[in-house]
């Protein structure tokens, strides 16, 4: 397989893991990030520029829709649409 930018963009590590591999990575990631942002890591995030925080938050949002979406792969569980990134872009127009 020739490695062509479109063939690195279109390769997907979680193709290749279980749901409960997925579900531990998502997990992992949401917990790292929150513990970046708390604690003393809070005072570098208010240091942040408006947009990064915000980007940042949006990141939180998204991995928390990874977890809930390989949560419910684990449990064998119907998997519908994204449901905090729904409810933060609901949130931010008003």
């Amino acid at each position: 397989m020739e490695l062509t930018s479109e063939s690195i963009v279109s390769f997907s590590i979680t193709d290749h893991l279980t749901s409960r591999d997925q579900f531990d990575a998502a997990t992992a990631k949401l917990c790292s990030l929150l513990t970046m942002l708390s604690g003393e890591g809070f005072t570098a995030f208010k240091n942040l520029s408006e947009d990064n925080q915000q980007n940042l938050i949006w990141l939180a949002f998204d991995l928390a829709d990874d977890v809930g979406r390989a949560g419910k792969l684990v449990a064998g569980a119907p998997t519908d649409g994204p449901q905090c990134v729904t409810n933060l872009r609901r949130l931010m127009r008003e």
